[in-house]
């Protein structure tokens, strides 16, 4: 039939894009990529252990790039998201134990608007479509200078912002930000460079593999987090806070880092929740098992999971633990208390990939629980299995927030929205599909 059009003439192949067409740095050098193969942690890696389309080198060449600082440049805010983790080459960083003012960052502080401002808002947005507000850029303790990479804001005077008796100093050798970019959250302290400093971003991918095929840079990490952050992170938690510097340097030097799941539980997730809820529960991995005589408490370092118990042919959830919080503390409590031991009555699994430190029980009961007052120690388990409505409230490790109602948390679970903080709306009439977001 003339005029027909047969489509299969206009058909093309796109290829698919692949994870490596855009390095991270393009002109980084193959002198640089060799330099780096002889620098640690890398030094000490077994690149067979890489396979041929992931291998060390072109790790380092496409997931990587050397950053040039001068002192007193912002390297990571707190609060803010990244997907870099960063190893320090030469120079040094400065970490803020403390959570600084938001003018002091080079930001604005966020604003909270009822729902008249918010409408309000609607009826005064710009015509054009990305508008920035100087206005309130007269901050005197931060700078601004274009690099590179882009702009780059710095601090003109570190001790004021930053004083020494509020801060850790990191050097040669150590890694900072990787949990943030591994786990995507944001990030849990301000860095700036202390002096002329050069830093290895290393992208989260790229940081993943690493860990994955060799166990050079986990150890690294660990041995870096144990001397530098660990004692800092247990001070934070309620349980240890009041305790002094020197049983928490104790209650350090025994404790152990355990992780359950997988980074790239997110490639699964599809499939996941096509799953019956039963089923999901099952799938994931158990960190403490209903029934089981518990070795120690757990400490959720990162990520988040499910407290659940047996009920009939499944699991009830009860509830849900994040970063900070605590499991077992009752039973060891129970035990020192009473000298019987008490298994666990619930299970804790891990929601997508979780990171815990485990507190020995004989650290518990020798160090930590002889220091602490009798309101910080729950009370031991009733006699003979029974259990009062107090109880039962008691026994939930973490409690769930006032107002919040089931469903919500467990359409929040159930979607993956518990690692969020903040909602980012796409007008799909401008995006491009870059997938940058």
């Amino acid at each position: 039939m003339q005029g027909r059009i047969r489509l299969t003439d206009q058909l093309s192949t796109i290829r698919r894009p692949q994870r490596w067409d855009q390095p991270l740095d393009p002109e980084l050098s193959d002198a640089a990529i060799d330099a780096l193969l002889t620098t640690a942690p890398f030094a000490d890696m077994d690149a067979s252990r890489f396979p041929t389309r992931t291998s060390l080198r072109g790790v380092i060449q496409n997931d990587c790039r050397l950053l040039d600082l001068e002192q007193g440049d912002i390297i990571v805010r707190e609060g803010d998201y990244g997907s870099s983790a960063f190893l320090i080459l030469s120079g040094e960083a400065i970490v803020s134990l403390k959570k600084l003012p938001f003018e002091l960052l080079g930001r604005g502080a966020p604003e909270k608007h009822g729902w008249t401002r918010a409408i309000a808002k609607l009826w005064n947005q710009p015509k054009h479509p990305e508008v920035r507000d100087y206005s309130g850029d007269n901050n005197a303790a931060v700078g601004s200078r274009d690099t590179a990479e882009g702009t780059r804001v710095f601090l003109h005077d570190i001790p004021r912002v930053i004083p020494a008796g509020q801060s850790a100093t990191m050097g040669p050798g150590e890694v900072f930000g990787e949990l943030s970019a591994l786990t995507r959250t944001p990030r849990s302290a301000t860095v700036v460079a202390g002096e002329k400093t050069q830093l290895l971003e290393i992208r989260w991918q790229g940081f993943r593999d690493l860990m994955r095929y060799d166990a050079t840079l986990r150890t690294h990490v660990d041995q870096l987090y144990r001397q530098n952050s660990l004692q800092s992170h247990l001070r934070e938690t309620d349980l240890l806070q009041h305790l002094p510097a020197e049983l928490i340097a104790q209650v350090a030097d025994s404790t152990t880092f355990e992780s359950f799941g997988q980074f790239q539980w997110s490639h699964d997730f599809g499939k996941v929740r096509q799953q019956d809820i039963a089923e999901r529960i099952l799938s994931e991995p158990v960190i403490a098992a209903e029934g089981e005589s518990l070795d120690g408490v757990i400490l959720i370092r990162n990520g988040f999971a499910r407290l659940s118990r047996q009920h009939g042919d499944g699991h009830q959830t009860i509830a849900y633990l994040g970063k900070g919080q605590a499991f077992g503390l009752r039973e060891i409590a129970h035990r020192w208390q009473t000298g019987s031991d008490r298994p666990t009555a619930l299970t804790l699994r891990a929601v997508g990939y979780v990171d815990v430190i485990k507190i020995p029980a004989e650290t518990m009961t020798q160090v930590v629980l002889p220091n602490l007052s009798s309101k910080q120690v729950p009370p031991p388990f009733p006699p003979n299995g029974k259990s009062s409505t107090s109880d039962r409230a008691n026994r939930r490790v973490a409690p769930r927030e006032a107002g919040m109602d089931q469903g919500l948390l467990e359409f929040l679970v159930e979607h993956r929205l518990i690692n969020g903080t903040q909602t980012m709306m796409i007008d799909l009439d401008r995006c491009t599909r870059c997938d940058d977001c």
